[in-house]
Formats: C-alpha cells, structure tokens, sequence
C-alpha cells in the first residue's frame, strides 16, 4: 500500500473514532468492489487475448497455405522443395516451419548437397484441415485434393527429418 494510501486511510480511522462513523470501512469495501472490478476485466481481456491468439495462428497457417498454393501454381514440379540458395525460398519456409512444422502440421526433410541443402516440406493435411476452423470452402476443396494426392503418406522419421 501506497503511503499516501496509508494516510488516507489513517485519517479516516481517526475520523471514525472521533466521530463514531465508519468511513474507514466503507472505503475498504468500495477498494474492494474496485479490485474485483479490475479483476472480472483482466478476466475478459485475458480470454479475449487468447481467442485473438488462436484467431492469429489460423490467419498465419492460412497464410502459408496460400503461400504453398501459389508456389502450386506457379512451379509446380517442385512446389514443396526449397533450396538454401534461393533468398525467397528461405524466408517462406522460415515462416512454414514456424506456423506449420512447429506445431506438427508438417514435416520437413532436409537433404545436404554441395552449396547448400534441399527442404522437401510434407504437410499433415488432415491434421491442416483440423486445425483451421472455419474454412473457406475453396480451401476446404483444396486440403481434401492435396490429401488425395499424397495418399496421406506420413513422412520419413530418418534423422535427416526435421518434425
């Protein structure tokens, strides 16, 4: 308790006693109803934290699986290989292995070579498909096609596999 808090307070009890009031208790109960206030808010700020957290991460693996779309599209023989070289290929998948690979949305190996190394990503599309909520049904489309594609394939557990 603050110091002037405990003057305050001070000068109310020697009020209560000279007066027979009770000016001291009431303060205490309003300081009280006060902190409960402030708590039920943090409560709400918290929880509303949480869902904006949870709301953030699908937005993130959206991303990426819009990233991964557009790399469908436009190479599509190597669409889910990356190479160390390429300064592009390496912030995408800095950000698919932050938002998918971390949380075990995929799976990544990872092949040394001369110059460099070579990622093959290996998305759980089941498992993508779970974890976004409410999907755009064009997305949703899409998940299944993949998932049909890779015949749900798990990926390689050998040590140059990064999960």
């Amino acid at each position: 308790m603050r110091l002037t808090d405990r003057l305050w307070l001070s000068g109310l009890l020697f009020i209560d006693r000279l007066f027979g009031t009770r000016l001291a208790l009431k303060e205490i109960q309003r300081r009280r109803e006060r902190l409960s206030q402030t708590k039920a808010q943090l409560a709400t700020i918290q929880s509303e934290l949480k869902r904006l957290s949870e709301l953030l991460d699908q937005v993130n693996i959206g991303l990426c699986l819009f990233h991964l779309r557009q790399r469908r599209l436009l190479i599509p023989a190597r669409w889910l290989h990356f190479q160390s070289e390429d300064e592009e290929d390496t912030h995408l998948l800095e950000m698919l292995i932050e938002y998918l690979v971390k949380p075990r949305l995929a799976a990544i190996e990872v092949e040394e070579r001369e110059g460099g190394y070579d990622y093959r990503l290996t998305p759980h599309w089941t498992a993508l498909k779970a974890a976004l909520a409410d999907l755009d049904p064009d997305l949703t489309a899409w998940l299944e096609e993949m998932a049909i594609q890779e015949n749900n394939s798990e990926p390689d557990m050998s040590p140059n596999t990064l999960v």
